[in-house]
């Protein structure tokens, strides 16, 4: 009867809004790791480089691949939660467009390689990686906002004081490993020699990047403690059902 179908609907419409706020949670949480990456990662995988495998292993190329694999982990962790929604709510149709649509990012990934390696190198491929996730991630943020019409995604997005806080962080990182390079490069003009000569400017550079991750971690906690509070309730609900 009428009563029947108003209170399947009310429950259809509580499950929807529930899962609106799922997704644009995840989203949200894996968006800040992601930053993370793209934040810091971009600017410290050379002096990572330095300390870990050593200086013979601290290359151009190699900081520069490092660096744009910091760019694919956002990307890739963005792609993953979208997809992985929608292959639990998408319809056969669905699916079976989204193969397509990752059939035609393998053609693009296959274009762009080439002209990418021979400009960049090995961090050509990692680029290429990187447009097609952004591809994927586009198609896969439209097929989600299908799923909830008339629902804004803003939520699934970093509080603008976040996203503040981490580019400023990038662009403080940044102005400090070219302080790094510039410092290390005057000392060998000077005549030095050894460890010496990297490990003082990447101490300082190390040490600026802790503060400014303090500060960044600082400003997710205030402006999205709400957001904190319900993943860890989602994560502990998780765990009892295991």
């Amino acid at each position: 009867g009428t009563t029947g179908d108003a209170a399947v609907e009310k429950q259809a419409a509580a499950e929807r809004a529930r899962m609106h706020s799922l997704v644009t949670l995840l989203l949200k949480g894996v968006s800040w790791i992601g930053l993370v990456f793209l934040s810091f990662g971009v600017n410290y995988t050379p002096t990572l480089l330095l300390i870990l495998p050593g200086k013979k292993w601290a290359t151009d190329e190699a900081a520069s691949v490092l660096s744009w694999y910091c760019v694919y982990i956002m990307t890739l962790a963005l792609n993953g939660t979208s997809e992985a929604f929608i292959y639990a709510v998408a319809t056969k149709k669905q699916v079976l467009w989204l193969t397509v649509a990752h059939s035609v990012c393998s053609v693009v990934f296959a274009l762009l390689c080439a002209p990418l390696m021979s400009i960049h190198g090995t961090s050509g491929i990692v680029m290429a990686n990187c447009a097609v996730m952004l591809l994927r991630i586009v198609y896969a943020g439209s097929l989600i906002r299908s799923f909830f019409p008339g629902q804004s995604m803003r939520a699934a997005f970093p509080a603008p004081a976040v996203l503040a806080a981490f580019g400023a962080a990038f662009a403080v990182t940044r102005a400090s490993e070219w302080h790094r390079l510039s410092t290390t490069a005057a000392l060998v003009a000077e005549g030095g020699s050894g460890s010496a000569v990297w490990l003082i400017p990447a101490t300082i550079h190390i040490g600026v990047g802790i503060v400014l991750l303090v500060l960044v971690l600082a400003t997710v906690w205030v402006s999205e403690l709400g957001a904190i509070r319900q993943l860890a309730a989602v994560a502990a609900d998780h765990k009892k059902s295991d």
